[in-house]
């Protein structure tokens, strides 16, 4: 199994920071750590905890896994998945499916023909 790519993580960090017009100094107030800290995440120089981690992906709501490994194919729709997700956490496994099934349905009836 691959490590982590610490360097990524503070990319991907610094990106939900300022596309958030966060500060360092106000990201390190809302997790209750040190700018420093933060500056450490940020240039790859530091790991983050599981508890900061959960912070973060709050604050940014983002899943915990785009910030550890990102999403190639379309991280603009991972708020979104998270958001499902939790909708769906109380369903029964029949219910999950019925969902899944309209769904498709639904993708079949809108898809536009050329």
């Amino acid at each position: 199994m691959d490590s982590l790519n610490l360097q990524d993580i503070g990319i991907r960090l610094k990106h939900l920071r300022t596309s958030h017009q966060l500060t360092i100094e106000r990201l390190a107030e809302l997790i209750d750590a040190s700018a420093s800290f933060i500056g450490l995440i940020e240039k790859g120089q530091s790991g983050v905890s599981i508890d900061n981690l959960y912070k973060l992906s709050q604050i940014f709501d983002v899943s915990t896994d785009y910030i550890l490994i990102g999403s190639p194919d379309r991280p603009d729709r991972i708020p979104r998945f998270a958001r499902l997700n939790s909708a769906l956490y109380d369903y029964t496994e029949t219910e999950i499916e019925f969902i899944i099934e309209l769904s498709n349905l639904i993708k079949k009836r809108t898809v536009v023909k050329p």
